[in-house]
């Protein structure tokens, strides 16, 4: 996840998200309608706790008639968004396995069938927005549900039952090697084989990069959790993860990922903080909304 100006936002969102999960399963969410029409008294929904002792946890709850400046995040179109908490104990959770995540149903209390909605859009269903913790005893990721269809205007709540498919991380380990920082340098760190694509020079980058390394891989970099820039004398380097890019031509996958020095770099050590073991978890989501029109 890139590093930068959300930082303040996410650290809000982090203290938020504990506080619902210390509070589950009393907590009342919070529910958005539609803001072109004046909310009507909604009850709430509560915290459900999964299998394996997961909590998932809705906190809001958005219908959106006619788009404009407070229309669904993920597409500009009528819909419905749900975004929910979820926390896996001892299992940091870090993206959506798209293709294995599966609805059964999901109905408004009018007899409306809004799964078909569910589909719409270019982008998946259900994304990943956050995920927080070094504490794997403490992990949170946020997710948005969102569906192209819209529930009856008679409709005062949403019955959601469906399963997401999360990729998990356990066992951290390090990994370092050294190097120096020259278009063409091929290495291995983590088990994954890179190549530095390009280093060049920045004037007026990303934060306080002075430097952009940018490292080629067509392996998925699901695992690592942290890169670190070590000089060559040792100490650590301050930098930047300016992003992460993935390219696909055909059966050919190609990742980029930018790294930002603070200081000009030769040489010097590059360090991975990552997960040895990576595993599915199913968070099963039976969820009764409240929603107001």
């Amino acid at each position: 996840m890139p590093r930068g100006g959300r930082a303040a936002q996410l650290v809000g969102m982090k203290r938020f998200l504990i506080a619902i999960a210390a509070l589950a399963p009393t907590v009342p969410a919070l529910l958005v309608a539609d803001p072109e029409r004046a909310p009507q008294q909604t009850p709430a929904p509560t915290a459900v706790a999964a299998q394996g002792g997961i909590t998932v946890n809705p906190y809001q709850v958005k219908v959106v008639r006619e788009p404009g400046i407070e229309g669904l995040e993920v597409f500009d179109e009528p819909g419905i968004e749900i975004k929910v908490a979820i926390q896996v104990p001892g299992k940091p959770l870090l993206e959506v396995v798209d293709d294995r995540c599966t609805v059964r149903r999901f109905v408004d209390d009018a007899g409306t069938d809004l799964a078909p909605g569910l589909e719409a859009g270019f982008f998946h269903w259900a994304q990943l927005d956050s995920r927080w913790g070094d504490d794997p005893d403490m992990t949170i990721a946020s997710l948005t549900l969102t569906a192209g269809s819209l529930p009856s205007p008679k409709a005062g709540r949403l019955e959601l039952d469906a399963t997401v498919v999360m990729l998990s991380a356990s066992d951290l380990d390090t990994d370092e090697v050294a190097l120096e920082f020259k278009k063409g340098v091929k290495f291995e760190l983590a088990g994954i084989p890179f190549t530095i694509s390009d280093v060049e020079d920045v004037e007026d980058g990303w934060g306080d990069a002075v430097q952009q390394i940018t490292l080629e891989t067509n392996t998925a970099l699901d695992a690592i959790q942290k890169f670190t820039l070590l000089g060559p004398d040792g100490a650590e380097v301050g930098c930047d993860e300016m992003g992460t890019t993935t390219m696909s031509f055909g059966e050919r996958v190609t990742i980029r990922k930018d790294i930002g020095p603070h200081v000009k770099l030769a040489s010097g050590t590059l360090r991975v903080s990552y997960y040895r073991t990576l595993e599915e978890v199913e968070v099963p989501l039976a969820l009764d909304l409240g929603v107001g029109f």
